[in-house]
């Protein structure tokens, strides 16, 4: 999903006018599917949080950009900043590379055309057909570590199906047309519908089951998580929703969310993370616990960034434990 990276930075980030707004469609999923994630563009663009995080980041995402080839041509045709509507990307494995991703967006004539062009000029380039759709195949970075064929498809009338397996690839085409099972009405916990003003969730299935390369105990008791990041009526939010099997799962499972945070708070000196920190409300049902954190949207995404900031400062120290460990 490498081709995809600087899209997905642009469509976060740099995004500029208004459209019809594609949220997540459990239609499109696979029924089989035990990870998501999806972005809705178009919600972006009327964002508080994302308009003062592109005036941050704007010149790192575009240099991303261009250091993909296959991106850089591909927004010379379709720009994310006005075409893209929506993003979803889903797959049946957890490993590298696995999984599609579904691009929904202002598909004209003329950037068909475009794409059509600029596609059969990549590495390797061949057509094939499956039912009614044509699998345009390329090698994406050839000749670099991150070398792997790409297929890329057009579904009527609005969008475009990428992956790096053919097979997979198939199987979401027939997802997409009806002849294989979508999530929409079944009871995973990806099916579930979208918080008011979602412009980001990730949702996973199966954690307890995972080889994760860090320890978690609340992982370890959670079957399913769900993450959306959103902006409702000017208003900021994260949330965190974990499915657990019983009631007493979900209690201890909220005791140690709870001590989590004190720990959090007890470690930090910044007033700012100090803030966030007292603003998670964590709340627990029959088998579920959920934690909640709301703010005034002109001061997302500072709050965002140090957050951002802290997870990734504590998954490498739980990384570095973890290689400690295999070393003796």
């Amino acid at each position: 999903m490498r081709v995809l990276v600087g899209l997905v930075c642009a469509s976060v980030l740099g995004l500029a006018s208004m459209a019809n707004a594609e949220p997540l469609n459990a239609k499109q999923v696979s029924a089989e599917a035990k990870w998501l994630v999806h972005i809705d563009a178009d919600a972006m663009r009327s964002s508080v949080v994302v308009d003062k995080g592109y005036a941050k980041c704007a010149e790192k995402c575009k240099a991303l950009g261009e250091k993909v080839t296959d991106l850089r041509e591909a927004c010379k045709i379709f720009d994310p900043t006005t075409d893209l509507q929506g993003l979803t990307f889903y797959g049946k494995e957890y490993k590298p590379g696995a999984g599609v991703a579904i691009v929904c967006g202002k598909l004209t004539e003329t950037i068909l055309n475009g794409l059509s062009e600029g596609v059969q000029k990549m590495p390797n380039y061949s057509v094939s057909t499956y039912n009614m759709y044509q699998l345009h195949t390329w090698t994406h970075a050839q000749g670099t570590k991150h070398e792997r064929p790409i297929i890329g498809v057009y579904v009527q009338p609005s969008y475009l199906v990428f992956g790096a397996s053919e097979a997979e690839v198939k199987a979401a085409l027939d997802v997409l047309d009806g002849s294989k099972a979508n999530l929409a009405g079944t009871a995973s916990p990806l099916a579930a519908a979208a918080l008011p003003g979602a412009l980001l969730l990730a949702r996973v299935s199966g954690l307890a089951d995972m080889k994760l390369p860090i320890e978690s105990p609340i992982i370890k008791q959670t079957d399913a998580m769900a993450l959306t990041l959103g902006e409702n009526n000017y208003e900021a939010y994260l949330t965190a929703d974990l499915a657990v099997k019983d009631v007493k799962t979900a209690d201890e499972v909220k005791a140690m969310v709870d001590g989590a945070l004190t720990n959090a708070l007890m470690g930090t000196d910044d007033a700012e993370m100090s803030d966030l920190i007292n603003a998670a409300r964590v709340s627990s049902t029959e088998k579920a616990v959920s934690v909640d954190v709301r703010g005034p949207a002109d001061i997302g995404w500072t709050y965002l960034e140090k957050l951002a900031a802290k997870v990734a400062e504590e998954g490498r120290k739980q990384m570095e434990k973890a290689r400690q460990g295999q070393g003796k």
